[in-house]
């Protein structure tokens, strides 16, 4: 009797379980252990509605995941960002179409989702403040920028024919579009530009919220492909994945100064692969995207650009990086999954590798920290 009864309690917990855990599914909410969580990884297939995002904790052990039904999930060269606990991730949809015209806010705490509608195709492109999202897009050579309400999902878009938008970075009050590969249009619906750029131009074009043109700085000697610009302590740093040839990699950094509208280049004599401020200071990765040599790193002072450690091999060729708290933790072209202390000089913490989410071909496509 003893036994039928214990029998039947573990039954009646496991159902109890069962339930909860099928209640917050229904509820988008997640039984994931995110208040463990130190930073997340994405993963993504281009030809299947297959794709996750894993969150890790501090010792690179794998927590749980996020499984979604999208293709291409994440931007492999730009930036999914987190703003207030919220990643913004773009779902591309299938490699050959890119025509899933959303923008998914994934809550860090219960992951759960909120989706951004926008009438545009092949999304790359995204940030976001208290009120609206931004995204950028580019198709037949016209590129635009969108603006969603957060509360009411209105969309606001201009475009601009003949301009690669590379990525957006929303920094205060202004949204910073990185741009190049063409010359501006003479007049962006109804916003008119003082000059026009040649084609080897590149530059940072500045808006307000409400996407009104207030600036146009040029960065043609420093290069394109600003894909992952960041902005911390009043300056906008932005590393140039091809020099002014368009050929090479550059060796240049670009500060922005956001008060005073200066810009400084800062040459290291080899590529600048990633920007990633920290504590005052600016962690620089130094790489080729396209390399599979290993990535190094060095912190800098924002003043003096110094440097203020040594350069550390980080033993792999690096794609995604990110810092949360004091650690630095990268993913390598291998699917290597390495952390490194910064309050030691860079010394290696862990290592381990990102699980497949099947046996078939899938790549990590972002890389993000966990806000504490």
């Amino acid at each position: 009797m003893k036994k039928r009864a214990a029998l039947l309690t573990a039954f009646l917990a496991c159902a109890a379980t069962a339930l909860l855990i099928a209640w917050l599914t229904s509820r988008g909410v997640s039984s994931v252990p995110t208040a463990e969580a130190s930073f997340g990884v994405i993963e993504t297939r281009q030809f299947q509605a297959r794709s996750r995002i894993i969150l890790y904790d501090s010792e690179l052990n794998e927590l749980g995941d996020l499984p979604l039904d999208y293709a291409t999930l994440g931007c492999d060269w730009n930036l999914s960002p987190v703003y207030d606990g919220t990643l913004y991730v773009i779902p591309q949809g299938y490699t050959t179409k890119r025509d899933e015209k959303t923008v998914l806010g994934v809550d860090l705490d219960d992951l759960s989702i909120t989706r951004y509608s926008v009438d545009q195709i092949n999304l790359y492109g995204v940030c976001a403040d208290d009120d609206y999202v931004f995204t950028c897009s580019n198709l037949n050579n016209v590129s635009h920028i969108s603006r969603v309400g957060r509360q009411t999902g209105d969309v606001t878009d201009i475009g601009e024919t003949g301009v690669y938008i590379e990525s957006l970075c929303l920094y205060g009050e202004r949204l910073y579009a990185f741009a190049s590969n063409s010359s501006l249009s003479s007049d962006v619906q109804g916003t008119s530009l003082s000059a026009a750029l040649d084609e080897s131009s590149s530059w940072i074009s500045i808006y307000d919220r409400d996407l009104r043109l207030i600036d146009t700085v040029t960065t043609t000697k420093l290069g394109s492909g600003r894909f992952r610009p960041v902005a911390a302590g009043g300056m906008l740093f932005f590393a140039n994945w091809e020099d002014a040839s368009g050929e090479v990699p550059s060796t240049q950094l670009g500060v922005y100064h956001t008060d005073t509208g200066v810009l400084e280049p800062h040459d290291f004599g080899k590529p600048v692969l990633d920007a990633l401020p920290w504590n005052g200071c600016v962690l620089l990765l130094f790489g080729d995207i396209h390399s599979e040599s290993p990535t190094t790193a060095a912190l800098y002072g924002p003043t003096t650009w110094e440097p203020l450690t040594e350069e550390h091999d980080l033993t792999c060729a690096v794609m995604q990086s990110c810092i949360s708290g004091d650690t630095l933790y990268v993913v390598g072209a291998e699917r290597e999954l390495l952390s490194f202390d910064l309050k030691d000089s860079l010394s290696p913490l862990g290592r381990s590798t990102v699980s497949h989410i099947d046996g078939d071909f899938s790549y990590v496509s972002g890389m993000f920290a966990v806000p504490a």
